[in-house]
């Protein structure tokens, strides 16, 4: 039984999944080989989205993500399993944050409300999970302080205007850190709600 049956099986958000795989050009039978036994214990959509993901950009390509991230027909249950996979894969150190936010840097992207709302929320998670790391020096710290304050005059601003332009120092920040930050003893608090 491949993994998109069980999925229309177990949860009346098919449409859902059915627009994440289109929107991917995903085939049925990626999936057929997935652990059912996890699958499973899925009791919520963002969290069979979540795992998905990961298994996705565990074994194939990690641009995936973002294809997602910038599409018109992301949902609820896609951008909070977007969270959780990416606050996951955090967690095991198998993706920059940084990384695919800098991959989000695209002409017309915040067109869409709804997808510049998960940009936002990347965003704000990003800097929320470092901002746990007790092991930086100064000059790391400084460099947080300023990317915190830039997030949040750039939030403000954004319920005025979307305008790509108010992204420029916060995304400078985000993409020049002063150093190789260590993430081995960083402490995640941030719950994906």
């Amino acid at each position: 039984m491949s993994l998109v049956r069980i999925w229309r099986e177990r949860s009346s958000h098919d449409e859902v999944f059915y627009n994440f795989l289109q929107l991917n050009r995903i085939r049925y039978k990626l999936f057929d080989s997935f652990e059912m036994q996890v699958w499973n214990q899925f009791l919520t959509p963002d969290v069979a989205v979540a795992t998905t993901l990961k298994y996705l950009m565990r074994n194939y390509d990690i641009s995936f993500l973002c294809d997602a991230l910038i599409s018109g027909q992301t949902q609820l249950d896609l951008r909070k399993g977007i969270q959780r996979a990416l606050l996951d894969l955090w967690q095991e150190q198998k993706m920059d944050l940084r990384t695919a936010i800098s991959k989000l840097k695209l002409d017309g992207f915040t067109k869409n409300n709804e997808a510049f709302e998960v940009r936002v929320q990347m965003l704000e998670m990003h800097v929320l999970l470092v901002k746990w790391n007790e092991n930086w020096n100064k000059e790391e710290k400084a460099w947080l302080e300023k990317t915190w304050t830039a997030f949040k005059r750039m939030r403000k601003d954004s319920e005025k205007n979307n305008d790509l332009l108010q992204w420029k120092p916060l995304m400078e920040l985000l993409e020049n850190p002063p150093s190789d930050l260590q993430r081995s003893n960083t402490i995640l608090k941030l719950e994906t709600n």
